[in-house]
């Protein structure tokens, strides 16, 4: 967020490029999110069968 922050406010030439590092974050970001919300349904899958 600061990344995107910083960018946002030196891109006085609409340069998109220096966008790519604050997107990478972002996309890496939602990676771990959708990663650890399967991780979760499977343990609590796991759960439930033991029961």
């Amino acid at each position: 967020h600061t990344l995107a922050k910083q960018v946002y406010n030196s891109n006085k030439m609409k340069d998109s490029s220096k966008w790519l590092p604050a997107l990478h974050l972002f996309d890496v970001a939602l990676r771990l999110c959708k990663i650890t919300a399967m991780e979760e349904y499977e343990v609590e899958a796991e759960i439930l069968f033991q029961k």
